[in-house]
């Protein structure tokens, strides 16, 4: 697909094979959830970690792409920098997860999903740091490292559960270990990178700019209620469902976090959107063939994978699952352009699009779940990714065309 050096091929394989890995691994711990625990319960999991993405978006987000930016920069001394302001910012969202919590408690009488939150909210700050360093060892090309430690952190996920899950069978215990896991790893890996920085020089533009961009990441938020949204209409065990049926589906960012990490160095790095754009535009073809074959053999098999993995209980996801799958892997690739804006610091475009994308998903959401049930979820996907695809292709070539201008 890529016309690369022998370099860049071996840092494919590596996140190839690590995402092939994880993503196995991540089966597995969703088929132990769903064969060890009952379905009220995997929902109310499902809807705690609705909570969590909600939360997120206060501990500014976008400290993920300052530390990309920071990286291929070069401007190394803003990793300390962001990782502490990380952790202070993220105790508000322990504050929020403890209310939604009492909430639950007082007025829900419902203590599991009450006592889950409050285990996570103490958690949630150290638990939260893990995309900066993402980020960071993709701009600077680090992909074995990225792959051997993201492989680490889903066995540790794995064995987490069926220590706390299948021999103790106790769910707040799985809470506890599963996350307070990835928090202690989080800081030993933070600490690791301190000290192998190689220059203390900051640039305060790019910390500024991931609190700008976090605040059109607080839009997308409204989407995290989809659960939620689902647990008050329907039932808690529809919830359930629904996050299987999204299960499979949700791995097609794999596959678009494997090339967007291959790619992203060159986007990163790159002095303007012409200068982005050359570099993918000869890949963008190949890479919308790829998904286009994934997302029809995915179509074909997913149903039957469904079958296999999960009990009965959860055949009804199956159905919604493969539709899901095609509409999500085809409507991707166009994904590529929105880095390159992203990376070229349009604010407006993240302001528009997430306001655009985020309010028509709950709002279809609002109106087709109430008439179709959880169809109404599947149709709501369908009609967004066709006019999210329409509005990336717009809103790149607007810029791109203004660039062009500005540059005569």
């Amino acid at each position: 697909m890529f016309k690369v050096s022998k370099v860049t091929l071996k840092n494919f394989s590596y996140l190839t094979n690590a995402h092939i890995l994880i993503l196995i691994i991540g089966v597995i711990t969703s088929a132990i959830w769903t064969r060890y625990t009952t379905v009220e319960i995997y929902g109310k999991y499902q809807l705690v970690m609705s909570f969590i993405s909600i939360v997120a978006v206060l501990s500014i987000p976008g400290f993920s792409m300052s530390a990309q930016l920071s990286a291929a920069k070069e401007k190394h001394g803003n990793l300390e920098i962001l990782f502490k302001k990380k952790i202070y910012i993220s105790f508000i969202s322990t504050v929020i997860l403890v209310g939604i919590g009492l909430y639950y408690q007082i007025f829900k009488n419902d203590e599991e999903i009450a006592y889950m939150l409050y285990i996570v909210s103490f958690i949630y700050p150290f638990y939260n740091l893990r995309s900066i360093w993402e980020s960071w060892l993709t701009a600077i090309g680090e992909y074995k490292k990225l792959s051997i430690i993201q492989i680490n952190y889903a066995l540790i996920g794995l064995l987490s559960l069926v220590i706390s899950l299948i021999i103790i069978e106790n769910i707040y215990l799985v809470i506890l270990i599963t996350f307070s896991s990835v928090a202690v790893a989080n800081v030993f890996i933070i600490k690791y990178f301190q000290k192998r920085i190689v220059n203390n020089t900051k640039d305060d533009e790019l910390i500024n700019y991931g609190y700008k961009l976090s605040w059109a990441m607080i839009i997308p938020v409204v989407m995290s209620f989809d659960k939620l949204i689902i647990s008050e209409y329907l039932t808690i065990e529809d919830v359930a469902i629904y996050s299987i049926a999204m299960l499979f589906p949700s791995y097609v960012k794999t596959l678009y976090s494997i090339i967007s990490r291959i790619i992203t160095p060159s986007i990163s790095s790159a002095n303007s959107i012409k200068e982005a754009w050359k570099y993918l535009k000869p890949k963008l073809l190949k890479i919308s063939i790829l998904f286009f074959i994934i997302g029809v053999a995915g179509f074909f098999t997913i149903e039957y994978l469904i079958h296999i993995l999960y009990t009965d209980k959860y055949s009804e996801s199956a159905i919604y699952a493969k539709w899901l799958w095609l509409f999500i892997t085809l409507g991707t690739p166009v994904t590529y352009l929105a880095d390159i804006l992203r990376a070229q610091q349009k604010l407006s475009f993240s302001y528009y699009f997430e306001a655009f994308n985020s309010l028509g998903k709950v709002s279809l959401l609002l109106v087709l779940l109430p008439i179709y049930q959880l169809w109404g979820a599947v149709y709501g996907v369908f009609i967004m990714n066709i006019l999210s695809t329409l509005f990336f292709v717009l809103y790149f070539r607007y810029e791109y065309s203004k660039e062009l201008t500005n540059a005569i």
